[in-house]
């Protein structure tokens, strides 16, 4: 197998796929996206560059358009599988930033403390 896959639950619906490795991870793009990421591209590059290429944001390895005769143009994004950076013992929170508030909300959970738990 060479990808995992997967549809994603945000309002976008965009597919995403995993290399058989887990580096990296490929999701589809809508024509905005893309365009909105392109724009994005210089401040992103200067950031790595005033921080020696660390950062928490996912590095971006490709921004791609697939043209064939079977299907119309899709754009993907090829980024760095910041997911695989985590150790399973040792836990950590993922956030999922997004460059928008408008209709993002989310759900109120109760959280326990750990001496519930033994």
């Amino acid at each position: 197998m060479v990808f995992k896959a997967g549809e994603g639950a945000g309002a976008s619906g965009s597919f995403f796929f995993f290399s058989f490795d887990g580096k990296f991870l490929i999701k589809t793009l809508r024509g905005e996206e893309k365009e909105i990421l392109l724009n994005m591209l210089p401040s992103f590059i200067d950031h790595l560059k005033q921080n020696n290429n660390q950062s928490l944001i996912a590095k971006i390895y490709g921004c791609y358009t697939i043209k064939t005769n079977q299907f119309k143009a899709v754009h993907i994004i090829v980024m760095e599988n910041t997911a695989r950076l985590i150790s399973p013992t040792n836990h950590k929170l993922i956030f999922d930033m997004k460059g928008s508030s408008v209709n993002r909300f989310s759900k109120q959970v109760k959280v326990m403390s750990a001496s519930s738990l033994n």
